[in-house]
């Protein structure tokens, strides 16, 4: 099941043997992603019929901050997707109290012909490296 879909459904217990952490039991892999790595890559299917990105970077200055990109710029999808990220449940450390979230400016092109999926997969692999996402 896709990492985000089982964070709604099952909260951050459910999700949480995905990420490695020093304190708990999992065995950090390639396949799970350390608490305190610079930067994780998020792929959110929304709706059931859209794909936006979410990028966790934890910047130099022990900042962490979530960038998020959506070919589409809907607001309301922006809110649900901070929401699930920012859940109660979630570990302090995967998202701090103080972590910033930062909705990136994305160019919509019209008419939108469900090119979503490769539009979030490049956003994905852009914002982690980029200086100013």
């Amino acid at each position: 099941m896709q990492f985000c879909a089982l964070w709604r459904s099952d909260g951050w217990q459910g999700v949480k043997c995905f990420l490695y952490h020093e304190k708990g039991r999992w065995q950090k892999l390639i396949t799970r992603p350390g608490l305190n790595e610079q930067c994780i890559s998020f792929l959110v299917h929304v709706n059931g019929n859209h794909w936006v990105a979410v990028v966790r970077r934890n910047h130099l200055n022990n900042e962490t901050v979530f960038y998020y990109a959506d070919d589409m710029n809907c607001e309301s999808t922006a809110r649900e997707v901070k929401v699930l990220f920012e859940r109660d449940n979630a570990d302090p450390e995967f998202y701090p109290p103080q972590a910033k979230w930062i909705v990136c400016d994305v160019t919509t092109y019209l008419p939108h012909n469900n090119e979503c999926g490769p539009r979030a997969l490049i956003h994905a692999l852009q914002m982690p490296v980029h200086p100013t996402p």
